[in-house]
Order: structure tokens, then C-alpha cells, then sequence
């Protein structure tokens, strides 16, 4: 009897124990990926209004209405961003491999953003090029 006891406490911590250290999100949260596009558009609006140079009160409004743009465009709703940005939190591990993802992204980002500027200027210099080679003609 006391073995079939402690055999089921011994049970009912292990379940426990492996519940608690599930690498799963649960379902009303937000994914992993689906997070990391969020917090990229997040990101960029911040960035875009930092340049911009406004007023404090006018940079919150302006991001309010993008923020709402940002849930709509990704089919959430503020309460379960919030909700999932407070899992996320409360679970430093998944943030963390979130914002590694989030960096990548912007890292790779930069890259085609370089490569394409390097594109745009070869075009421009090549162009000219053309052009002057005709007017000596």
C-alpha cells in the first residue's frame, strides 16, 4: 500500500515537472514566428517615427494608429498581443530565441538593403558613364 502511495506522489511529480518545463506554447498565445513579424513591424514603426522628430504626443498618437494597423494586418487583437508579449516575458528562454530570430531578420534586412543600394549605384554609374561616352562621340 505505501509503495502504490509513494509510486503515485512520484507520478504526479514527474507530470508536473513535465509540465512545467514543456517547450509548447499554449494555444492562446501567439506563436514563436508569428511574434517575431510582429515585433519586426513594431520595431520599424519605432524607427520610422524616431526619425521623424515629432513631438512626444504626437509620436504616441501616430503609433497608436499604427500599432491598431499592425494587429489588423497580422489578424491579432491588442488583448492577445499583450497577453502573449507578457508570456514571452514571463518566459525569458523564448524571448530570447525570439529576439535572435527578430535580429537575424534585421541583419539579413540590412544585407539586401545594401545590396540593393549597391545595384541601384552601379546602374547610376553605368548610365553615366553611357552618357558621357557619347558625348565624346
Amino acid at each position: 500500500m505505501k509503495n502504490a502511495i509513494i509510486c503515485g506522489i512520484i507520478m504526479m511529480i514527474s507530470i508536473l515537472f513535465m509540465r512545467c518545463n514543456t517547450d509548447e506554447t499554449p494555444e492562446d498565445i501567439i506563436s514563436h514566428e508569428k511574434m517575431v513579424g510582429i515585433l519586426l513591424d513594431v520595431y520599424e514603426a519605432e524607427a520610422k517615427l524616431a526619425e521623424l522628430k515629432l513631438n512626444r504626443d504626437t509620436t504616441i498618437q501616430i503609433f497608436k494608429t499604427y500599432e491598431q494597423y499592425i494587429y489588423d494586418e497580422h489578424g491579432i487583437e491588442e488583448e492577445v498581443y499583450k497577453k502573449s508579449l507578457t508570456y514571452y516575458y514571463d518566459h525569458p528562454d523564448k524571448l530570447e530565441k525570439i529576439y535572435e530570430t527578430m535580429l537575424d531578420s534585421l541583419a539579413l534586412r540590412e544585407t539586401k538593403a545594401k545590396a540593393y543600394e549597391e545595384a541601384k549605384q552601379a546602374k547610376q554609374d553605368s548610365i553615366r558613364k553611357i552618357e558621357l561616352n557619347k558625348k565624346k562621340d
